[in-house]
């Protein structure tokens, strides 16, 4: 059984923002039930024996989700008003970003309107409504975003401060950390959205999964002040250079790969002018449910 009273949800339309659940104080709506935050439907394809019992298991994939809520609103004046607002909230023709809060824990799902039903028996009686939100996505995605500079700078200037007439003193120190770790803590593998930028010449720049064995390269030149960005999530596989679609530069050996669940080692290279990238590689964790 999930505590209601420790549940909070955001739900955020095109700017606005619907909080259910928590305290009353701190919310626009009371909670009453809620279902489908937890692992989606499981579908598995078998193929039946041909000549014996049974048959054997060919694949296993999530179904998309589909989230209930049922809420009430905490006031019972302008319950009318209130209605109209819902009505005019929860537009089938935009997107729905539904955040749960549960017991410490964040995470959100993109989600689209399915129904929307006001339960109101009469415009004198308390505001019931519910809601049924679609995601084709089964998973929930953790609301921090994980970056790293793999070669940021390391300032040095401190107080208090002083420099020789005859010396020179740096005021910081990039460090090049060509290679990094990085620990996926969700529950299944996550894509990546890797930012090189160029401080000078690059050719061919390419990131490594030293702990997988995969790479993705890019065969392109990058001048100072480019930006490729590699995004490797599934259904939104693409590489831009300075905002323009390069995909077909794909070296065809590499792939668009995943970040596995655990430790990773990645590292970045290029076939020349590797020190004058810095490297941001970003992902987010998924997770079965919350």
């Amino acid at each position: 059984m999930i505590d209601i009273k420790k549940l909070t949800l955001l739900i955020e339309i095109n700017g606005k923002t619907l909080v259910v659940g928590g305290r009353a104080a701190d919310t626009d709506c009371k909670l009453c039930e809620l279902s489908g935050i937890e692992s989606a439907t499981v579908s598995i394809s078998t193929l039946p024996f041909a000549q014996s019992d049974g048959s054997e298991i060919t694949g296993l994939r999530l179904e998309s989700r589909t989230v209930q809520i049922e809420a009430q609103y905490h006031q019972k004046s302008s319950t009318e008003l209130q209605r109209q607002w819902l009505v005019s909230f929860f537009n089938p023709h935009h997107d729905v970003k539904l955040t749960v809060i549960y017991a410490g824990i964040s995470r959100y799902v993109n989600c689209k309107i399915r129904a929307f039903y006001s339960n109101q028996k009469n415009m004198w009686a308390p505001l019931n409504f519910s809601i049924d939100l679609f995601s084709a996505d089964p998973y929930f995605l953790d609301s921090k975003e994980n970056e790293i500079n793999m070669a940021e700078k390391i300032p040095q200037l401190t107080a208090p401060f002083a420099i020789p007439r005859d010396k020179r003193a740096p005021f910081s120190v990039r460090k090049f950390q060509y290679e990094v770790t990085l620990t996926n803590g969700g529950d299944v593998s996550a894509g990546l959205r890797v930012e090189f930028r160029a401080r000078g010449d690059v050719l061919n720049p390419r990131l490594d999964n030293l702990s997988t064995g995969e790479y993705l390269r890019v065969l392109t030149p990058m001048v100072a002040g480019d930006v490729l960005l590699i995004t490797t999530m599934q259904g939104r596989k693409r590489i831009e250079l300075n905002g323009v679609n390069i995909s077909n530069l794909k070296d065809r050996m590499s792939s668009f790969f995943q970040l596995p669940v655990g430790k990773s080692t990645l590292k970045y290279s290029a076939d020349a002018g590797y020190s004058r990238l810095d490297v941001f590689p970003r992902f987010t964790q998924k997770y079965l449910g919350v």
